[in-house]
């Protein structure tokens, strides 16, 4: 302590500024003259209020430190450390880990990754959820052994996960990456204050790193089977080949620290993967510990260190470390006190290490393992654990009262992931969102499956479809993989109350199966002769809890009760209204959190009795696990009644850490009811016939009543519902008032990026000013019907947005003005400045105003100039690939090759007979367009399912044509009447996508199926009804579809002679695979343009 304190003494004097590079960057963007739009200063202030977490403070709530996860362990020597996790917590020891006290951090991120230069100079780095924006990097730096920590940037790299420096002034951050910066791995050489992203490199989602000790080269892992060396002082990099089989997530690495020569590598992952390579990473081999299948299948590592020929690797795996003294010739096991997982590691020395864990736990050992010891846990088991197949049913607005209000400790686990080939590769990140989600309501853990996906031809199919594809995926029976994950958690877990998705027989499949596999997995937790090898091997012992519930709507809702052998007993909860345990409505604590999971707060939900025990069962149990009928201590009004749990104890927080409760105070009642007038005034139930000057005044009425913290975030959650909910010209009106009141709150930040799409895309922006026409291409001010207002005052807080004139309000003043305020994203940070979805938005401005020439300069600034190096650019993703093509369309010598494929559609000087037969004069000469897989694991035979489009045009309308081949026994009925806006979901269909002006944000859809449903929408929303023409036949091998779409459905007064458009064109084919246009790697294919569209008149 003494020294601590001698430190503190010695460097508080060189105590920098919080946020000295948004200051800097806030002077820098001042003194060019941009005082209208930022003022950094108030956005370090709205940054940094509620320690930077960017969610909403919560009188009463006191963050939960001591049971938050931690992912990042260090030690300087056999006495200093530093652990981190979430909640931005750093616990410190300088007695070995003995005893641990918690530094202040700064911040509410999840801090995932320390290093220590010194005992002085350190860095933590992690990740936090921006309203509106999404996830954001965090780097903290101390230069005093973290009596302080100073966070780094603002808004300057995408998510971290680990860091590592090798002097003063070089160092490596690793983590997700994102549009902006599609590589995940950053360099700098000036110790942190500036940072470069491997170039011309796709290096997304990084989890885990390694480094020789000359730090000459590095070993690089993370999701997807993605890999790769780095020399981190030169930058130059060697991605390695992707692991295309199941266990496709990497999450540490280690290296042996032996020099000279190459040393060895090692990597681990799901499905107990463990690889090494002594070659620098030239060659892999796997290793297989001696552990039966059974209960490696299990096992998820996390954690791996090396020491010499010491090797550890630890994880989801029970109460097992994997050690092995022969660089992994032989595995031998050491146990740990307790059972849970493991997520960080590290060796001091072939004696000392530390592992860190869920629930804070830290473990240590002196002697190499063979001992590892308890130092510090803020909980061992979970009284709840929620397990759904999708995570926008986890009951967060009632872990916000148990977890907040009372203290139990909830645990997740969601079952089902998204694919990268469908979703995209940032959806991989998705289970960080989870967890912020989970963590942010109350709860204590979530996990995500991994060998479960569903790719988008795997949605929607019947449960026993979908059992054929994972087990196809997983070449093994997927029902016995799923009963045998699902009875490890709840015997890891060991939770009282085991809560699943609702009894639906109509509900999706996924949600169906996870309930049987649960109720399944319920009763033979607790039976030893069931997967025996669990708690013999991997020292989980059986486990009884005590009931199982399922989720229901409400009371009124009718509810399968066919699972359960008794009765049903519901306990509803009414999230929108003050509840006593947290003195709040459990929706308004979870509105942000909710949206990390993709919806809004359910308003009302409860709990349907599936299956129970007597309250004195427990492990040990008979081989039918205990289940008997309802006893009496069980209350219909609550699910924790009869059962007992020691407050501060293994499964429930000290009472320290529960929200304070009691009387409910006249200010909290009146700020609930603010809230829900609030939403009834954004739901599609609101006041009819209000137009939006009225109505935002009434809005604006209500959020002044909030606190001025609140006000802005309520403001956009608020306008998203309208978003949602197809209001758009409300939700318009709503973000505009919010980036005009307040100009640099971080909700400002998510108001301009909306406004920026939707007034900038064409096809949006037809819905927002439907009677507006179209917008002349024309560089000069003076455009006709449009009134030129002088300037205003800089200070726009007391405006009323009511009173603009509308002029100001229009879609032509709107376009100079986004334009006009182009320097703001440079001031939000580089993460927005660089923003490709930003850029194209931007360029497809100029050229709506005709500023074409302009446009393209500035596009031309973006890419390198050498041919093979603007390739090589463009090929890094989507985002990148359509930046690159605005170029190519006017130098094409530019690149090597176009940036995507080109298709033409001819015009045509006779109209087809939409009749199906596709015999027609323009048929005969458009292009033919073949659609083809592209995913890596498929294994169907296109032929059988060959798929052609073509395009072609004249002076009234756009024709598209498709014929999709079929197998025989294939074919189905063409449905009559013809449904307007069918649900297409769950069969072949085919979906065109149009996007008018290359934006990439914005684009029409139109989708029919098999039996000839039609669907539509404009960027997502479905009450968009162009009317146009269609015929579809059903012939024995192959259906076929005819569209002739008049232009002005479109939004064009004329065709675009000679014009370019982005496509995608896509067949979904349910249980096989997805046939498209072209590729789009890295990006969500239903909504991304992979693909150009010439119109030619020749």
């Amino acid at each position: 302590m003494e020294r601590m304190e001698s430190r503190y003494a010695r460097l508080e004097s060189e105590r920098s500024g919080r946020n000295r590079g948004v200051r800097e960057a806030g002077a820098a963007v001042w003194q060019r003259g941009w005082k209208r739009w930022v003022i950094l200063a108030a956005i370090v202030v709205w940054g940094v209020c509620g320690e930077g977490s960017g969610r909403t403070p919560v009188p009463g709530a006191p963050p939960p430190y001591e049971d938050a996860t931690l992912y990042g362990i260090y030690f300087v020597d056999a006495d200093e450390g530093w652990a981190v996790g979430d909640e931005g917590v750093i616990w410190h020891s300088v007695d070995g880990g003995k005893s641990w006290e918690r530094q202040k951090s700064g911040t509410r991120a999840s801090l995932r990754g320390v290093h220590f230069l010194t005992p002085y100079t350190g860095w933590a780095v992690g990740r936090r959820e921006e309203l509106g924006v999404g996830a954001v990097g965090v780097i903290l730096q101390t230069r005093d052994g973290g009596w302080h920590w100073e966070e780094l940037g603002w808004h300057q790299l995408p998510p971290l996960h680990g860091v590592r420096f090798f002097d003063e002034r070089h160092g490596v951050v690793w983590g997700d990456g994102s549009a902006a910066f599609p590589s995940g791995v950053f360099i700098t050489h000036d110790g942190g204050k500036s940072w470069q992203g491997v170039p011309e490199t796709a290096w997304p989602l990084c989890r885990g790193a390694a480094f020789r000790p000359d730090g000459t080269q590095g070993l690089i892992v993370g999701l997807g089977g993605r890999w790769g060396c780095l020399e981190p002082k030169s930058g130059r990099v060697r991605i390695g080949e992707r692991d295309t089989g199941p266990s496709r997530n990497w999450y540490a690495a280690a290296d042996d620290g032996q020099m000279p020569g190459a040393g060895t590598w090692y990597m681990v992952g799901d499905g107990g993967a463990i690889r090494r390579s002594q070659d620098g990473g030239q060659s892999w081999h796997s290793l297989v510990p001696d552990l039966p299948k059974e209960a490696l299948a299990v096992c998820d590592f996390r954690a791996c260190a090396a020491f010499g020929k010491h090797v550890w690797v630890a994880g989801r795996a029970g109460r097992v470390v994997l050690y092995s003294p022969d660089r992994g010739q032989s595995w031998q096991r050491q146990r740990l006190e307790v059972p849970l997982s493991i997520h960080g590691m590290y060796f001091l020395t072939d004696q000392i290490g530390w592992l860190v864990g869920e629930m804070g736990v830290i473990h240590g050992t002196t002697d190499g393992g063979k001992t590892w010891k308890v130092q510090r846990v803020g909980g061992t088991r979970a009284a709840a654990l929620s397990v759904h197949a999708r995570a926008q049913q986890l009951p967060l607005e009632h872990v916000a009262v148990w977890g907040g209000g009372q203290g139990y400790r909830c645990a997740a686990v969601v079952v089902t992931r998204a694919t990268e080939s469908s979703a995209g590769i940032w959806q991989q990140a998705e289970e960080e969102r989870w967890r912020q989600a989970w963590r942010e309501s109350g709860g204590v853990a979530l996990n995500r499956e991994w060998a479960f996906p569903l790719p988008l031809h795997a949605q929607d199919l019947t449960p026993r479809q979908l059992l054929a594809f994972w087990d196809r995926y997983q070449g093994a029976p997927a029902q016995d993989a799923l009963l045998r994950r699902l009875v490890f958690a709840l015997r890891q877990w060991q939770p009282e109350v085991v809560l699943a998705d609702a009894v639906d027989p109509r509900g999706p499949a996924g949600e169906r199966l996870i309930l049987q596999a649960i109720h399944e997995a319920f009763r033979r937790a607790a039976d030893p002769e069931s997967f025996p090898e669990q708690w013999r091997i991997l020292g989980v012992e059986p486990w009884a809890a005590r009931r199982l519930y399922a989720l229901t709507l409400g009371v009124d809702d009718s509810v399968d009760s066919s699972a359960s052998g008794s009765g049903s007993v519901t306990s509803p909860l009414e999230a929108t209204a003050v509840h006593p345990h947290v003195g709040e409505a459990p929706a308004d604590m979870i509105a942000e959190a909710a949206r990390h999971i993709g919806r809004f707060p359910w308003p009302r939900r409860g709990w349907t009795l599936v299956a129970h025990r007597r309250s004195d069962v427990r492990s040990g149990a008979s081989a039918g696990g205990g289940a008997d009928r309802l006893t009496p201590a069980v209350s219909p009004s609550d699910v924790w009644q009869g059962i007992e749990l020691t407050a501060g104890g293994a499964a429930r927080r000290p009472p320290a850490a529960w929200r304070a409760s009691g009387e409910i105070t006249e200010e909290q009642q009146r700020l609930v009811l603010v809230r829900r007038r609030l939403e009834r005034l954004c739901s599609p139930a609101g006041p009819a016939g209000v137009d939006e000057t009225s109505w935002l005044a009434a809005c604006q009425r209500e959020l002044r009543q909030l606190p001025e913290m609140e006000a802005p975030r309520w403001a956009v959650l608020l306008a998203e519902r309208c978003h949602h909910a197809g209001e758009w010209r409300k939700a318009q009106a709503l973000y505009q008032w919010v980036g005009e009141q307040w100009p640099a709150h971080p909700a400002a930040l998510a108001a301009a990026r909306w406004l920026l799409r939707y007034e900038v895309g064409i096809e949006t922006r037809q819905q927002l000013w439907p009677n507006s026409g179209g917008v002349p291409a024309a560089a000069s001010r003076e455009i006709p019907g449009m009134t030129w207002l002088h300037p205003v005052s800089n200070d726009r807080r007391g405006v009323d947005f009511t009173a603009i004139d509308w002029d100001e309000r229009s879609p032509l003043f709107r376009l100079h003005r986004h334009l006009e305020q182009e320097l703001r994203w440079t001031a939000w940070g580089p993460l927005q400045a660089e923003d490709p979805a930003i850029r194209l938005s931007l360029l497809a401005a100029r050229r709506h105003l005709g500023r074409t020439d302009q446009a393209v300069q500035l596009a031309r600034r973006w890419l390198p100039s050498i041919p093979e190096k603007a390739s090589a650019w463009a090929a890094i993703d989507p985002a990148h690939a359509a930046l690159a093509a605005e170029v190519w369309l006017v130098e094409p010598r530019r690149f090597l090759t176009p940036p995507l494929p080109i298709v033409t559609a001819r015009r045509t000087e006779t109209r087809p007979l939409l009749d199906g037969q596709l015999e027609d004069t323009c048929w005969q000469h458009a292009e033919a367009i073949p659609l083809r897989s592209y995913e890596a694991d498929q294994n169907i035979s296109e032929r059988n399912w060959q798929t052609v489009a073509r395009f072609s045009w004249d002076d009234q309308y756009l024709y598209l044509a498709v014929r999709c081949a079929h197998p025989v026994g294939h074919r189905q009925e063409p449905i009559r009447p013809r449904p307007r806006d069918a649900d297409v979901r769950g069969r072949d269909r085919v979906e065109i996508l149009l996007d008018l002006d290359r934006d990439g944000q914005t684009a029409y859809r139109f989708r029919i199926d098999q039996r000839g449903a039609p669907a539509e929408d404009c960027s997502g929303d479905p009450r968009w009804n162009p009317k146009y023409y269609l015929a579809s036949q059903a012939q024995e091998h192959a259906w076929v579809v005819e569209w002739a779409i008049p232009w002005k459905e479109l939004g064009l007064e004329r065709p675009p002679r000679g014009g370019v458009w982005a496509l995608q064109v896509l067949r979904v084919i349910p249980g096989q695979t997805v046939l498209q246009l072209a590729p789009a790697p890295g990006a969500e294919i239903s909504r991304t343009p992979a693909a150009l569209l010439r119109f030619l008149t020749d």
